[in-house]
């Protein structure tokens, strides 16, 4: 599989030449949403081909489905539009079912997973994740939810607002770790952010820990 996120050819060997400067890291960070936001983007999972492009009015073309990114254009800031495309790597890494990942691309709307099977979140449920969004700044892309001895468990899966803990992030991810924030619909109090395991399953994401 190619990589999610793969830019064309030449911009890239400008970016990779870019990150070689005495001040890469800033100049790869605006290389990268420069380009991200000019050209075409190309999300491959499980046979959809998701098309990426800055002109909304653009009609997709192709035999194969193909869906313009709303929700990135629809972001007022350079940040949120780079926080949905590290959404959408990280979804990726999890291997969230790809009806999932099309609905976040569209719309942003969410799933949750209850022991791995996915639901679209009750609209009490939806409010809860908006308005903490709208506190913190950080992006949720997944929601696991769990039946707990200590209350009803939301586990939210996010993209934080501070890009400095980006790499950090994902490197946990493919250790089958995450730092979350968990909502505790029960006693709210007990709400807290803290490291959790987790794991793809069915097209999910579960707690392991």
């Amino acid at each position: 599989m190619q990589h999610p996120l793969k830019l064309p050819r030449c911009p890239l060997e400008t970016v990779v030449r870019a990150w070689a400067c005495p001040h890469g890291e800033e100049v790869f960070c605006r290389l990268f949403f420069f380009f991200y936001q000019k050209h075409l983007t190309m999300y491959v999972q499980s046979s959809i081909i998701i098309n990426v492009k800055r002109n909304t009015n653009t009609e997709p073309k192709g035999r194969k489905a193909r869906y313009i990114m709303s929700y990135l254009t629809e972001q007022k800031t350079e940040l949120a539009q780079a926080q949905v495309t590290e959404a959408l790597l990280r979804m990726s890494k999890l291997q969230i079912h790809s009806n999932a990942i099309k609905e976040f691309l569209e719309s942003g709307k969410l799933n949750r997973s209850e022991r791995g099977i996915l639901y679209w979140l009750e609209q009490d449920e939806e409010k809860m994740v908006r308005e903490w969004e709208k506190e913190t700044g950080n992006m949720v892309y997944h929601v696991i939810k769990d039946n707990t001895e200590i209350g009803l468990l939301y586990t939210f899966l996010y993209v934080s607002d501070d890009t400095e803990d980006w790499e950090e992030d994902r490197e946990d991810i493919e250790n089958n770790i995450a730092f979350t924030y968990v909502k505790n619909a029960t006693i709210d109090y007990c709400s807290e952010y803290g490291t959790v395991g987790i794991m793809p399953l069915w097209g999910g994401v579960v707690r392991t820990a």
